[in-house]
């Protein structure tokens, strides 16, 4: 018998057995599939995929038995598959690293932060607390804490994260996508201030950008629309992931995972039927 074990590119373990040497690396694919709810993934050693019909017994003959699953982020249920194994591969640490930020002398975290907060608290259907809004203090006026809230409900307790799909499945329950299309605002607000926070924290790029934009004629445009919308989106989604980097990386990876996360349940909740508010 051959012991393998099967990691996703994050560390998380999804499969550690021991299979016969004349087995395939299918059966294993298919181990890992099952494992991570039937989304479609590959098998990498060394940065090479493995192919089907490879023998269990060669791949740790030639490579040892730890082997990399890359999750299908193509579809909607492998990429909030891929962020819930992104969750559970966080460490008590990590979610102590969100307990440890300064808040600003508002009692803001940073805007993303704040963001992100927000939004696990809507998708969960978690209220907010209400503190004194120290902007409008002359007035005593109350605003919502949604960071105090996910500290307290969150940050505290991450594994209420998984409980918002039905059992054994990537499908949402109806409560949850009612609450995601119902805030679909906050979302795109979220989304359009990651991009301006990406640009002011040193994206040149942008500013370039609108001064050739001042020097095309007008058809120009007409013909990017044109273009291949294939092309279109694999630059907004590579400008995306640019913009999360650069505006998340400095915070602790919890907060990114987070965000990760909040993206893919939305992304879950497009594809169900729209619900009444």
């Amino acid at each position: 018998m051959a012991r393998v074990c099967v990691m996703t590119v994050d560390g998380s373990v999804i499969v550690d057995t021991e299979m016969e040497p004349l087995d395939v690396v299918q059966s294993l694919r298919l181990m890992c599939e099952d494992a991570t709810g039937n989304v479609g993934c590959y098998l990498t050693v060394d940065g090479g995929i493995l192919e089907d019909s490879t023998t269990i017994g060669d791949v740790v003959n030639a490579y040892g038995n730890l082997i990399t699953a890359v999750i299908d982020s193509n579809s909607a249920a492998g990429r909030y598959r891929a962020s819930c194994l992104s969750l559970e591969y966080l460490t008590p640490a990590d979610w102590e690293a969100l307990f440890a930020l300064p808040l600003d002398e508002l009692d803001f975290p940073p805007a993303p932060l704040e963001a992100c907060a927000e939004i696990a608290c809507r998708i969960l259907g978690i209220s907010a607390y209400r503190i004194l809004d120290k902007e409008e203090i002359d007035e005593e006026k109350a605003r919502d804490d949604y960071w105090g809230t996910a500290k307290a409900h969150v940050f505290n307790n991450p594994s209420c994260l998984f409980g918002i799909s039905l059992p054994g499945t990537q499908k949402l329950s109806r409560d949850v996508v009612e609450r995601v299309q119902r805030y679909d605002v906050i979302f795109e607000f979220t989304e359009k201030s990651i991009r301006q926070q990406a640009q002011s924290l040193g994206e040149d790029g942008a500013d370039e950008d609108e001064e050739e934009d001042e020097d095309l004629p007008e058809e120009e445009p007409a013909q990017d629309e044109a273009c291949s919308g294939d092309e279109g989106e694999e630059e907004r989604m590579a400008r995306r992931e640019e913009d999360l980097e650069l505006v998340f990386s400095k915070y602790p990876r919890a907060a990114r995972c987070l965000y990760d996360w909040a993206c893919a349940v939305k992304g879950l909740a497009d594809m169900e039927p729209l619900f009444d508010s």
